[in-house]
């Protein structure tokens, strides 16, 4: 049985989003966009919707062992409302402190019978009163008890441990379950960061600069209460690359920069630190010719559209129609007029695109560097990780022809697995005698892989490359 909507409040909208995603495989951003679209909640209960959302998709597994364990009954033989019904009640019980639990339980059962499911009323009632009577419990298999804490599959746990043992699973885990800050990019061809500073001070939103993580701050003024990004011991790009203040954090998060009027104004672009700091490992200069061969949503031709100061060309191709209007929107917004957005695929080479200085490939991939923004890659199944590695290859691969001599060449993903990073870039290494291993930034390295636990940043590979003269 499908069910009626359950719309009108934040959580019936958040009920509304969990159900399209469990029954249409919808990803939760657009739903939960197209969702908001047509209701007419306050900006207060948007961001509640959205908190419910999200946290409700991150801890899905945790939930689940817990409503499994409390009800006795399995929760894929549950309605699709009704389950989600208690995984909100359930996810309010455990994490939100400021919720009476009164209210997280009394809403959900008022949802599942606004969702046609009156006779369900009675069974949501009483599991969620049992857990919040019980609290958590966790399987007694170490491994298995990670997996249900950090809410992942239990192959993640071991994957971690196998891949990267230099650090303990559970660091890796515990970073990629945390909340992940807003960070923006300025538009520094538009404003600065102590005037960006001072709008959204007027509408009661708190951004804080974000110095370079060498210890001198990205403008190269007084550091003042900026917190590094990174350690101090990493040396990432100087302040020419950083410009301005380019990067800041915003304590009220992506959802109320988002809804800001300098948002619309094109005053910033919303892109994590490891983002940034891949376009700049691309060092785009004026008169540059760049491509972006993976492009939308667009963030990186962005940044360094405003690296090279507006005066550089930039092709941002994708092979998505929708996706490369939204880098024509995006590159609208900002003014950045030096970005033309084209439908390509980047398997295919594209002989009338020309030749190029500089050249950008953050190919699609596993993701499991960004699952604390995009909840639903813990439900990956393990196998569709062994589809990528062949297909990153032939992409670096193939942008690496539009190269010209002496130009740069800039890998990237936002997953951490080994298969996907380090070994493509040697696959690569070992085809292309006419490429070498280039310096990312200053410090020597050629490639480097970000931790959220270490980085505070999303989970991030980048690699960078020069095309022999």
């Amino acid at each position: 049985m499908k069910g009626r909507s359950a719309g009108g409040t934040a959580r019936g909208a958040a009920l509304n989003v969990l159900c399209r995603v469990d029954r249409d495989a919808s990803y939760s951003v657009t739903a939960l966009d197209s969702e908001l679209s047509r209701t007419e909640l306050s900006r207060e209960d948007r961001g509640l919707a959205t908190r419910l959302v999200y946290g409700t998709l991150q801890k899905r597994i945790f939930l689940d062992y817990q409503i499994e364990r409390s009800s006795g009954r399995r929760t894929d033989k549950m309605d699709i409302p009704v389950l989600n019904a208690v995984r909100l009640g359930a996810y309010q019980i455990f994490f939100c402190d400021r919720i009476p639990i009164s209210a997280a339980v009394n809403e959900s059962v008022n949802l599942v019978k606004k969702s046609g499911f009156t006779s369900a009323a009675g069974f949501v009632n009483a599991v969620l009163r049992k857990l919040d009577r019980e609290k958590a419990f966790y399987p007694p298999d170490e491994q298995d008890a990670m997996a249900v804490k950090y809410s992942v599959p239990s192959w993640m746990v071991e994957h971690f441990r196998r891949n990267y043992p230099q650090y303990p699973a559970e660091d890796i885990l515990k970073g990629l379950d945390s909340s992940p800050p807003a960070i923006i990019r300025v538009n520094t061809l538009l404003t600065n960061a102590s005037e960006l500073e001072r709008i959204f001070a007027e509408y009661g939103i708190s951004a804080g600069r974000i110095q370079s993580p060498a210890g001198m701050p990205a403008d190269g003024g007084d550091t003042g209460d900026a917190k590094p990004a990174v350690p101090d011991a990493y040396v990432y790009p100087p302040a020419a690359y950083l410009t301005d203040g380019g990067a800041m954090e915003v304590s009220r998060g992506e959802f109320a920069v988002k809804g800001s009027k300098a948002f619309a104004d094109g005053l910033f672009h919303v892109q994590d630190l490891s983002s940034q700091l891949c376009a700049a490992a691309l060092r785009p200069e004026r008169g540059d010719r760049i491509l972006d061969i993976c492009s939308a949503p667009g963030g990186k031709a962005f940044t360094a559209a405003e690296l090279a100061g507006g005066e550089c060309d930039i092709v941002a191709a994708d092979i998505y129609p929708q996706r490369v209007r939204m880098i024509e929107e995006g590159a609208k917004r900002l003014r950045l007029g030096c970005i033309r957005a084209v439908t390509r695929d980047a398997l295919a080479f594209h002989e009338e695109l020309g030749a190029f200085d500089r050249v950008i490939c953050d190919v699609p991939c596993s993701g499991l560097g960004v699952m604390r923004r995009k909840p639903e890659i813990r439900f990956k199944p393990q196998s569709e990780l062994a589809k990528y590695p062949a297909m990153q290859l032939q992409i670096l691969s193939n942008a690496a022809r539009y190269l010209r001599p002496g130009g740069r060449l800039v890998y990237s993903t936002c997953t951490l697995n080994p298969e996907e990073n380090q070994r493509v870039t040697e696959a690569f290494s070992e085809t292309r005698d006419d490429f070498e291993k280039a310096e990312l930034w200053q410090d020597g390295e050629t490639e480097k892989t970000f931790f959220p636990h270490i980085d505070k940043t999303d989970g991030f590979f980048i690699a960078a490359f020069e095309k022999r003269r």
